[in-house]
């Protein structure tokens, strides 16, 4: 799978990156018939799994608004099955109140929700954070290698050349080698890198499948329980 540089600065929604896509990356040569990978996508390529990593961030928030949700909705039942008894029995009945389980468990699950979130927060963070330093990591020290690798090509043509010595064949060959140099030593590390970013996603898609049902389902539980209860409370008072 070959991408050009236009592949991930194209705007609009795209489809989520999965470990599969990341492990399988490629990237186009440089041009010129010279070895090595295009900086420029391999730069594209990791600035996308920083927001690919980031999104996740987004998507955990999104949890806390349905927690909200589902909060209004238990006070508008539990609103209701008070107006309906005030209607029956405006001077006997009391306002209904949720029982203290459904109150520790809707409690429950809000600390539950807030302490995922929170971790998702962070470690959203962390990860986008350790992207981009691996990735400047990369650049710097493929940089590093290829100037190491000029100055060497210098040495040797001057040493070769003798009187036929041509300072344009000089910088010719620098960066020749610097090229060189550079793309190969970018490979190797991107491959390490797409390997330990594959885990990373797939860790984060695993969090976001399991978690938000597991809150979800908690949060319901006594709303059910609440409404089974006010309704045969009813049955007996008529």
């Amino acid at each position: 799978m070959t991408v050009s540089e236009d592949t991930w600065t194209t705007r609009g929604p795209q489809p989520r990156l999965s470990p599969e896509q990341v492990r399988a990356q490629e990237f186009g040569r440089t041009s010129l018939g010279r070895r090595g990978l295009n900086e420029d996508e391999v730069r594209q390529f990791l600035h996308r799994v920083a927001e690919e990593i980031a999104a996740g961030d987004a998507e955990k928030l999104s949890l806390r608004s349905d927690l909200e949700r589902l909060r209004d909705r238990f006070r508008a039942t539990k609103d209701t099955g008070k107006r309906d008894s005030d209607d029956e029995q405006p001077q006997q009945q009391q306002p209904r109140r949720p029982s203290a389980e459904a109150v520790n468990v809707l409690a429950a699950a809000q600390q539950q929700a807030d302490a995922y979130i929170a971790q998702a927060q962070d470690y959203a963070r962390r990860v986008t954070v350790q992207a981009r330093e691996q990735a400047e990591l990369t650049l710097r020290e493929a940089q590093e290698r290829a100037e190491e690798a000029a100055d060497e090509a210098g040495r040797v043509y001057r040493a070769q050349a003798g009187e036929r010595y041509a300072a344009e064949l000089e910088e010719m060959e620098r960066r020749v080698a610097w090229l060189k140099t550079f793309c190969h030593a970018v490979q190797v590390q991107m491959q390490a890198a797409s390997d330990a970013f594959a885990k990373e996603i797939g860790r984060l898609g695993e969090l976001s499948l399991s978690q938000p049902d597991l809150v979800k389902a908690e949060v319901r539980a006594p709303a059910a329980r609440s409404e089974e209860t006010e309704l045969t409370e009813r049955r007996f008072t008529r």
